[in-house]
């Protein structure tokens, strides 16, 4: 009896050993493909109407590939069943939103593998938006300020500009009047000759633009501006060695005037004054002989002197000089102490 026991156990695992061996043999076993999306290498933001290539990779270990399927949204889209395994998806099909894209690759077997879900989103773009970006100040006076703007989609703005104000964050306002409109026709380097602006004041400037839907954008740089708070910063005299007479000299920004008419000795003219008095006051006229070291000045010198002392129509009050013999003391102030 207990032989018999023994013996129907080694029947049993004998019959299990070889039933596991079967299972087990090389010629069952199959290896599953491998799939990748290539491109796009990760999620993708797309506008729509815009075509969306797709190219995957797949390889099959024991075997070979059979099909590869491309699902966009759940569905499949298409099947490549050589290389390149490529496909192009049409956006104009789908709606704006976000999709799943996967691919899927199916070997000589019929085992099949997934890839990673790439998402896209399909999105549409909107009118362009105009631009308008604000250059640093080129020039900073007592009472004025140079700044320049570019405008980027000329076409789409029916206003542009600058504004300013004294806490930050300037916007145009009508009340105010804080602003200057361009009066350019092409909007390309724009230069603002801001003026009676306050001495010794901190400013902010912005760049605005009015787009033909009637909305008003502004720049994203904002610039600080200090106005100068000095008439002049240095005066003084010299002598003209050529004949010994002494002048007033004074420094107004970053120039250096005489504040004295030339009144060269041997300057010879047919206007100059007999008067010696007239002389002192006025110069002697028509005499372009300097002293070593000075030269006549430009027209563009004295654009730079009226600019510092706020433009044309402010500078001369400040130029003039306060004795009222010459000119009216409510006009003349002689605060720079050119003393014209």
């Amino acid at each position: 009896m207990r032989r018999s026991f023994w013996l129907s156990v080694s029947v049993l695992l004998a019959i299990l050993y070889l039933s596991c061996s079967d299972n087990n043999s090389d010629e069952d076993v199959n290896l599953a493909p491998v799939i990748e999306i290539v491109t796009p290498e990760s999620d993708l933001e797309i506008i729509l109407g815009s075509n969306l290539y797709v190219l995957a990779e797949a390889s099959d270990l024991d075997g070979q590939i059979d099909s590869v399927y491309f699902e966009f949204n759940g569905q499949n889209v298409a099947q490549v069943s050589s290389i390149p395994y490529e496909f192009t998806i049409d956006t104009d099909l789908y709606d704006i939103g976000t999709y799943e894209l996967k691919v899927i690759a199916s070997d000589n077997l019929g085992k099949l593998t997934e890839s990673e879900v790439v998402l896209i989103d399909i999105y549409e773009l909107g009118p362009p938006t105009p631009v308008i970006t604000l250059n640093s100040p080129t020039f900073i006076g007592l009472f004025s300020a140079k700044i320049s703007t570019n405008v980027l989609g000329y076409g789409l703005v029916s206003e542009w500009g600058i504004c300013w104000n004294t806490s930050g964050q300037p916007v145009k306002d009508e009340n105010l009047q804080n602003y200057l409109i361009s009066d350019d026709s092409y909007p390309n380097d724009d230069t603002y000759n801001i003026t009676n602006l306050e001495r010794n004041t901190e400013y902010y400037f912005r760049g605005y633009i009015i787009d033909n839907q009637s909305n008003i954008i502004y720049s994203e740089e904002e610039f600080q501006v200090q106005t100068a708070s000095d008439f002049y910063s240095e005066t003084g005299t010299f002598t003209d060695e050529r004949d010994g007479q002494e002048y007033l000299w004074v420094k107004i920004n970053e120039q250096t005037w005489m504040a004295e008419n030339l009144r060269y000795a041997d300057c010879l003219s047919d206007y100059d004054y007999d008067d010696a008095i007239d002389q002192e006051n006025y110069g002697k006229l028509g005499c372009y002989s300097c002293p070593d070291g000075w030269r006549i000045p430009t027209n563009n010198d004295y654009q730079s002197l009226f600019d510092y002392l706020g433009g044309n129509e402010t500078a001369a009050k400040y130029l003039k000089s306060d004795d009222s013999f010459f000119w009216d003391p409510t006009y003349a102030t002689n605060e720079s102490l050119f003393s014209a």
